[in-house]
């Protein structure tokens, strides 16, 4: 199985920057030989940014209100497999 665990701050002011981190995310002993990349989406999925190597990315919200990240976690054993995971953060003016 997959676990995506994304941390982040609940609430953010407008232009600050945000760390968001998937680095506690983790597979199942079966599947620690696999090959997994991570992605994290801010914009409801329309754009994916790999975050593979660090496992975080640093992001600053030039809007305010409500926002979704998610996290896609790809794996190819045993079969190739997807997993999403979402998280929401507020942004205040």
């Amino acid at each position: 199985m997959i676990f995506g665990v994304i941390k982040s701050d609940d609430k953010v002011f407008t232009g600050d920057k945000l760390r968001i981190d998937a680095s506690q995310s983790f597979l199942t002993p079966a599947l620690s030989f696999a090959v997994v990349s991570h992605e994290v989406s801010v914009d409801g999925g329309a754009t994916w940014h790999d975050i593979s190597a660090k496992k975080y990315i640093d992001w600053i919200f030039s809007t305010s209100g409500t926002k979704t990240i998610s996290l896609r976690i790809s794996t190819t054993q045993p079969a190739s497999q997807k997993r999403s995971f979402i998280s929401e953060a507020a942004c205040s003016p």
